[in-house]
């Protein structure tokens, strides 16, 4: 043992040195902590499986950490991001694809005025073409229409020649099974098959473009904003706008009328019905059927109807029919309402031909065109 004073190396029990005398402090002695010196019959395991499990939930705990900080925190700063977006879109109704960009391509038929026609100056007017130019406006888009015969609206827009078509439509199962129907914009009482009911206008939309959604909220914000008010007041309409006619009894007397001695015709049209099925009374003479000169056809014509039991089916008025009823002169903007049959017809299904004679609105009272129209009678 070294003498810590001298340095003097003695030796080993020595409890002083050899040289100095110095005293010479004892051994510190070494412990082995060994496994194999820990007591006998104690379990070891509790105390690495107990280590191990701290260790884990410590790095849990900062993975947890981490993940919340980093990915949940930042998911929900991007979900929050995606929401503004979406509800930015929403409200400017751009969430959609079009026929041609920065256009509405709307396809019309111009032969119901006060909807949609055309003007003097070939212009398309009335109050669909009005509604549909403000719903193209709330959008952002120019607007851009198509004229069409009427039975081709739809499917102009179904393979995708136009975004939308609007003219008097309504909804039917055979249109909603080739473009999307939007809300109804407008209801109006019509005069169908001799009898009243009310049509709810629609736009049909071309599918799977987005367009349902933004035009329907456009629908809703200018329902709102009180512009259907304002254009039934601008085309002088009301919700039963083919119904505003007066009875044919309360017509003025065609002799005290200033009617020209020879009307020109030059530019004009005739407006007539759409006839389809009716429905009587059985053995009764007198019957609902309601049949308007159109308002329309105001210093155009006079009107006369007649209804034949179509003898032999040919869908025209032939001498072998029989005559059930005859008007007299009806004036535009009046309305029958009521007719007696010539005859009361018992229970079952007749072939009717109802004619649509139009006379000069002049003082020759001329036969200028006609309609014979083949339709059913259920009568029951």
């Amino acid at each position: 043992m070294k003498c810590l004073k001298c340095g003097t190396q003695n030796e080993p029990g020595n409890t002083h040195c050899s040289y100095c005398g110095s005293q010479i402090p004892k051994p510190i002695e070494e412990i082995d902590l060994s496994v194999s010196e820990l007591p006998k019959g104690k379990n070891t395991k509790p105390l690495v499986i107990g280590l191990v499990c701290g260790l884990l939930a410590v790095a849990l705990i900062v993975v947890g950490t981490v993940y919340y900080f980093k990915v949940i925190k930042d998911g929900d700063t991007f979900e929050k991001k995606e929401t503004a977006v979406m509800e930015q879109t929403d409200k400017n109704n751009r969430n959609f694809t079009l026929v041609e960009e920065g256009y509405l391509t709307v396809a019309v038929s111009t032969d119901y005025a006060p909807f949609m026609y055309c003007d003097e100056n070939n212009n398309i007017v009335g109050f669909d073409a009005d509604f549909v130019t403000a719903v193209a406006e709330k959008t952002g888009l120019e607007i851009k229409f198509v004229i069409l015969p009427f039975e081709k609206l739809c499917p102009s827009v179904s393979s995708g020649k136009a975004d939308i078509a609007i003219s008097r439509l309504v909804s039917t199962n055979e249109r909603q099974k080739i473009v999307d129907i939007s809300d109804s914009y407008v209801s109006v009482s019509v005069v169908k098959n001799g009898t009243i009911l009310t049509d709810d206008y629609v736009i049909a939309i071309r599918k799977n473009t987005g367009l349902l959604v933004a035009i329907n909220k456009t629908i809703a914000t200018l329902t709102g904003e009180g512009t259907i008010e304002t254009l039934m007041a601008k085309y002088n309409l009301s919700s039963d706008f083919d119904t505003v006619f007066k009875d044919v009894s309360k017509q003025p007397d065609i002799g005290t009328l200033a009617l020209p001695d020879k009307m020109d015709y030059n530019g004009k049209k005739v407006v007539l019905n759409k006839i389809e099925n009716l429905t009587f009374t059985a053995d009764s003479i007198t019957q609902t059927f309601i049949i308007t000169n159109s308002k329309e056809n105001k210093d155009v014509c006079f009107m006369k109807y007649s209804i034949y039991i179509d003898s032999d089916n040919n869908g025209k008025i032939s001498d072998a029919d029989t005559c059930l009823y005859v008007s007299d002169f009806v004036q535009p903007g009046y309305s029958i309402t009521g007719i007696t049959l010539s005859q009361a017809l018992s229970e079952g299904e007749y072939a009717l031909v109802v004619e649509e004679q139009a006379y000069s609105y002049d003082k020759r009272l001329t036969a200028i065109n006609s309609q014979q129209t083949s339709v059913k009678v259920t009568v029951k």
